[in-house]
């Protein structure tokens, strides 16, 4: 039979107490922080994944400037102020930059206001990018360039379709 001591019994009430404490530190009611509302001064959570990705595929966020087109000649956004970036039309403005310039110094140099619009945002496993940029001029001497143009834009590779391993929700 076991003895029990004065010394034991205060050193077992101790380690079932500290065990109680322990078992404290877990709150049951808390619930994850949005990422929107952390400390870090938050904003969107979907804007903190969505990417456009660059003609180099660099994937960028709410881009102050942007290469649209590296064909025979130079097209770059420039001086954009994004807003609704994450949603699934976000919208800048700025001034479109058309430089037709060949080495030999022939053509010239067109840049006039826009209206922006990126769309057809494609959900990767990771990250969101919007493939498809909508530019309409808004004023200005357009240089015999379009009023409005649409550019298909490098994405994600999509995710795959989410599989119920349970096989719940699936007829049978």
């Amino acid at each position: 039979m076991l003895k029990l001591t004065t010394t034991t019994a205060t050193a077992l009430t101790a380690a079932l107490l500290g065990l109680g404490a322990l078992s404290a530190c877990g709150v049951a009611d808390a619930k994850p922080v949005p990422a929107s509302q952390q400390q870090d001064g938050g904003g969107d959570a979907a804007a903190d994944y969505t990417y456009l990705l660059t003609v180099t595929d660099d994937p960028v966020q709410e881009p102050g400037s942007f290469l649209v087109d590296n064909s025979d000649f130079v097209r770059s956004l420039e001086d954009l102020v994004w807003s609704g970036w994450g949603t699934p039309e976000a919208t800048a403005t700025g001034t479109l930059v058309a430089d037709s310039r060949t080495e030999t110094g022939e053509g010239q140099v067109v840049s006039y206001p826009v209206k922006v619009v990126v769309s057809d945002l494609v959900q990767g496993e990771a990250t969101q990018t919007y493939s498809r940029l909508t530019l309409t001029a808004t004023g200005g001497d357009r240089g015999g360039y379009p009023a409005t143009e649409e550019f298909a834009l490098q994405s994600v590779e999509p995710a795959p379709p989410m599989t119920d391993p349970a096989g719940e929700g699936s007829a049978g």
